[in-house]
């Protein structure tokens, strides 16, 4: 596994249009065995407002991963009821260690908010980064996005409340 230096963040609305790209360029290069090319268009292209994604910064703890030259590798959001609503890193990026130490300050808000578990609804393909991480399937789930239809697995992480 390649590695990254990287800090991770607290995001701002400035890095919403970094945000957006990462989001887009990371659901375009999802496996092609576990999804359709209608449902990779319909995920990647669902979210594509301002308001929308500034809705989600103002809603949730969201993170980033910055390289030493500003650039946005990835982020991720964290709910209030400990749900990881969003994970996702740049293409180029991946397998370097950035997701995980994304998951890693996720945990550690979550444990900061006494929240005895945090929880997930993982794609297919990112269900075995999940597991690596600690988290445990405990479900599988039907979701429909415009019309389109998406499996996703429900898992479930156990923390150590301070």
């Amino acid at each position: 596994m390649k590695t990254t230096t990287c800090k991770i963040r607290k995001a701002t609305l400035n890095d919403l249009p970094q945000i957006r790209a990462v989001f887009i360029d990371s659901v375009r290069a999802f496996d092609r065995t576990h999804y359709t090319e209608q449902q990779v268009e319909k995920w990647a292209t669902a979210f594509v407002k301002d308001d929308h994604w500034a809705l989600k910064l103002q809603q949730n703890r969201f993170v980033v991963a910055e390289s030493h030259l500003k650039e946005i590798s990835g982020f991720a959001a964290l709910c209030s009821d400990g749900q990881v609503e969003m994970l996702y890193v740049k293409p180029e990026a991946r397998n370097a260690g950035i997701a995980s130490k994304m998951i890693q300050q996720l945990c550690n808000i979550a444990d900061e908010s006494w929240l005895p578990c945090i929880h997930a609804e993982s794609s297919l393909a990112a269900t075995p980064f999940f597991e690596k991480n600690g988290f445990r399937v405990e479900g599988v789930l039907s979701r429909e996005l415009e019309g389109v239809h998406f499996t996703k697995i429900q898992l479930v992480k156990r923390l150590c409340v301070a």
